[in-house]
């Protein structure tokens, strides 16, 4: 039971609300950029490589409806392939420490 509690500590505490995954359809990344930086103004992008964007969103910030409405808006659109939408888990939280540490030891 403490186990859990712990991990439920640092899921809340450094979890930062959700993260979002999404994969464009060719030619479709810039558009949907443009579409998170219109829609959800706390948005941060992790990480971007081959049409796969990473964001992450404070929980405070969006209400779930609203960002399943949009994603499959964009869906419907031929926008994007697929997405994932989450809450941040306890494996995030810890890859995130270590590249935080990793970019401290670097400079």
């Amino acid at each position: 039971m403490k186990k859990k509690l712990k991990e439920h500590f640092f899921q809340h505490k450094y979890g930062e609300g959700f993260t979002l995954e999404m994969k464009t359809t060719p030619g479709a990344t810039d558009a949907i950029k443009q579409l998170m930086d219109n829609t959800f103004k706390l948005h941060r992008l992790e990480e971007e490589y081959a049409g796969r964007l990473i964001y992450k969103i404070p929980s405070n910030a969006v209400s779930v409806g609203q960002v399943f409405g949009v994603l499959e808006d964009q869906k419907a659109a031929g926008n994007l392939e697929e997405y994932a939408f989450s809450q941040t888990t306890l494996e995030q939280v810890f890859i995130e420490f270590a590249k935080q540490q990793e970019e401290h030891d670097q400079s």
